[in-house]
């Protein structure tokens, strides 16, 4: 074999062992900090000629295990709709994370059985990899014992949702009502209530979370859901900035603060917003769904010829395809780029040439480019907004004229 050939076959053996070896580092950490813990929350005693405090085994575990679920979590929140029972590497990265929790609580508490703060958060590891008897029989342990548990009340309601039973409500809020709960549960609660549609009940929780001073991305951008929600826009470009400064690889953040923007006046901020947010996104859907959002920004500045580009790269995606070639083609004819315009208004024609907003676009495109153009304020009906299948990769934002 050539020794060109040798070195491209090298080349690609290493990037196909990658995987393998980010998955072999993950696990041994897991496993050393699973025994290094066990080790030192079971022997006789520390070492360091301090005494222990008597939390100091608990806050070490909570921290460690807390630690692990918290990186599981934000690995799912970057992939989307990535499932820690999947079979691809980022799924067995996540799994490895959320066993790593698990295994490290099951061994502190075989050796405190009476623990009822450990045992809540196994329940809630439990619950992400899909093992819900085993999360169920913790958390009845736990209420048992402690029935004003927040986190034991919350994974309660989260089994009781799952299997569509009653009751599950009631438990959530009584895990945001519990004397136990702090900033970190009333977010968790105003989330749900908003992903619930109960925008001010969302409010109120999101609002005392922040009073007490909570600042992390999750609740600055429900906040700042609910202040756009609202037209409070002034109130929600300053917390969703803020959350796109926590993290400025979230996607739905970008887009939030880009709507926010544009209902502000602020359309050249919302472009680079959405730019930004197609720079992270994950997914063809997700790309065609922010490509759609940036073509109608462009419109609204009358950018004619780079909205109708973003609208073709929109089509590509094939249930946007017709919608987001029918835009191209109007954008196209407002920038007097006739040839273009009719190359989009036939492919549409193809699937929808009965439809009379398409039949009167054509001929008003086909009168500019070989007869007298038309005025560009003759009325001619358009289409409504381009919307995407269902379901989105951003369910709570649809698509429709920007504006207040």
């Amino acid at each position: 074999m050539p020794k060109g050939s040798r070195d491209r076959e090298k080349d690609r053996g290493g990037k196909n062992r990658t995987p393998l070896i980010l998955l072999g580092l993950a696990a041994a950490v897991v496993a050393l900090t699973v025994f290094l813990v066990a080790r030192r929350d079971s022997g006789p005693g520390r070492t360091d000629g301090r005494a222990p405090a008597a939390s100091d085994p608990v806050r070490r575990v909570l921290a460690r295990s807390q630690g692990l679920i918290a990186s599981g979590d934000a690995q799912l929140a970057k992939t989307g709709r990535l499932s820690p029972n999947g079979m691809g590497p980022e799924s067995r990265l996540v799994r490895a994370a959320y066993e790593g929790a698990r295994d490290l609580m099951i061994s502190y508490i075989r050796a405190h059985p009476e623990d009822v703060e450990v045992r809540p958060i196994l329940a809630g590891a439990y619950y992400r990899l899909g093992q819900y008897a085993e999360a169920e029989a913790a958390v009845e342990e736990v209420l048992r014992r402690a029935p004003e548990s927040a986190e034991a009340l919350w994974v309660k309601g989260q089994l009781l949702q799952r299997r569509g039973e009653d009751g599950y409500r009631q438990h959530l809020q009584a895990a945001a009502d519990s004397p136990a709960a702090g900033a970190e549960m009333w977010s968790r609660y105003g989330a749900w209530l908003l992903t619930a549609g109960d925008v001010d009940a969302a409010r109120t929780y999101l609002r005392r979370a922040y009073d007490a001073g909570l600042r992390d991305t999750a609740t600055l951008s429900a906040l700042g859901r609910t202040a756009l929600a609202a037209n409070q826009f002034e109130d929600a470009e300053r917390l969703l900035d803020e959350a796109a400064r926590n993290d400025p690889e979230n996607a739905e953040v970008l887009v939030l603060l880009a709507e926010t923007r544009m209902n502000l006046g602020k359309a050249d901020q919302a472009a680079r917003d959405l730019k930004k947010a197609l720079k992270v996104a994950r997914g063809v859907q997700q790309r065609a769904e922010l490509l759609l959002r940036l073509g109608q920004v462009r419109q609204q500045q009358n950018q004619w010829t780079k909205a109708a580009e973003t609208f073709v790269a929109a089509a590509e995606y094939r249930p946007f395809r017709d919608g987001a070639a029918f835009k191209a083609a109007q954008c196209y004819y407002f920038a007097e780029r006739y040839a273009l315009a009719m190359k989009y208004i036939d492919l549409v024609a193809e699937a929808r040439g009965a439809d009379p907003a398409v039949r009167q676009w054509a001929e008003r495109i086909e009168d500019a480019r070989f007869g007298t153009p038309r005025s560009r304020t003759d009325s001619v009906p358009v289409l409504p907004p381009v919307q995407p299948p269902e379901p989105t990769t951003f369910p709570w934002i649809d698509l429709p004229p920007f504006g207040r």
